[in-house]
């Protein structure tokens, strides 16, 4: 346990053998015990992600540089000491940088946020190379934040968030972008398919171009036992079979906060002849008793995505 009061760990990394954690006004290593091996703190910034190339880590964050006044700060650090290499700061107007991610055909790091005032936000990426040179600027134009990215095999990022979603060539070129009238706050990329998470959780599957394929709705399930329209999504993850959305909720019944875990089950795809018309979604709905939940198994044409318990998480914050 490393907490004071108030204290908030946002994301983590497994690098070989070490666990990096990143917090309020720290970053932190350990083994993989949970044994405490070194920290970084008194940061004046605010870390939002970490990650790693196998060599060094990259944290993307932000900080105040004066009243009203922020920038995007991003740093580079050795695994061993933690101790800093290189630093990057970028400060358009009202700046926030909120996640990174490493492009797998170029090494290229993705910072990704949003620029503007409080009241006219707009999506912002920035590309840079690994020795934090700044190597190009996006703005596609819209309104909000932009929240994370994901890559493809190709080295295509697929760039989430308020809006939607827009899918950029590894040098930075759009190439499609679906637009929706609520938030992407998370998304995994599987099989030539981009599963994006909504902030009032809904599954939405596209495929490669962006085209919608189908949607997984939970929001029947999750309503039984939180608030759906107070939640806070923190993380999307995948092992390789299940997806995983974790966040913070309000309890039904009471003035409490709890955390939510939603698991969702991708399974072989499963493929039927249809006669017109040929593009078609087909949901067939199933019920079975999950750890007192029930299940609900849609298949999409092309892609068969299992909620393999909706399984609410539900734990009661320590007071």
């Amino acid at each position: 346990t490393y907490t004071t009061y108030n204290d908030l760990l946002s994301h983590c990394v497994v690098v070989g053998d070490r666990l990096y954690v990143l917090g309020d006004w720290a970053l932190l290593s350990f083994d993989l015990d949970l044994n405490l091996l070194k920290q970084v703190s008194n940061w004046y910034d605010w870390p939002s992600s970490v990650i790693s190339d196998g060599k060094y880590l990259y944290i993307a964050s932000w900080e105040y540089i004066g009243k009203d006044d922020t920038r995007w700060r991003v740093e580079k650090r050795r695994l061993d000491d933690l101790s800093l290499v290189a630093v990057y700061t970028s400060n358009p107007e009202g700046d926030l940088a909120l996640d990174i991610g490493i492009n797998p055909a170029t090494s290229h790091l993705w910072i990704i946020g949003s620029e503007g005032t409080a009241e006219d936000p707009r999506w912002r990426i920035e590309v840079l190379d690994r020795d934090l040179v700044l190597l190009l600027v996006l703005k596609p134009g819209i309104w909000g934040g932009a929240q994370g990215v994901v890559f493809d095999e190709n080295g295509n990022a697929y760039v989430y968030g308020d809006g939607g979603v827009v899918k950029y060539s590894r040098d930075g070129k759009e190439l499609a972008r679906a637009a929706t009238n609520g938030y992407f706050a998370g998304a995994v990329y599987v099989d030539s398919k981009l599963y994006v998470m909504t902030d009032d959780h809904r599954l939405i599957v596209f495929d490669v171009n962006l085209r919608r394929l189908g949607e997984v709705d939970l929001r029947q399930e999750v309503a039984k036992r939180v608030n759906v329209e107070m939640f806070d999504m923190l993380r999307v993850a995948f092992d390789g079979e299940t997806i995983y959305v974790a966040g913070v909720a309000m309890l039904k019944g009471a003035f409490d906060e709890g955390w939510l875990v939603s698991a969702i089950q991708i399974t072989t795809p499963t493929y039927q002849t249809v006669t017109p018309p040929t593009q078609t979604v087909t949901i067939t709905q199933t019920t079975q008793i999950l750890s007192g939940f029930d299940s609900l198994l849609v298949a999409l044409a092309a892609v068969v995505v299992v909620v393999a318990s909706v399984f609410l998480a539900v734990k009661r914050r320590r007071k």
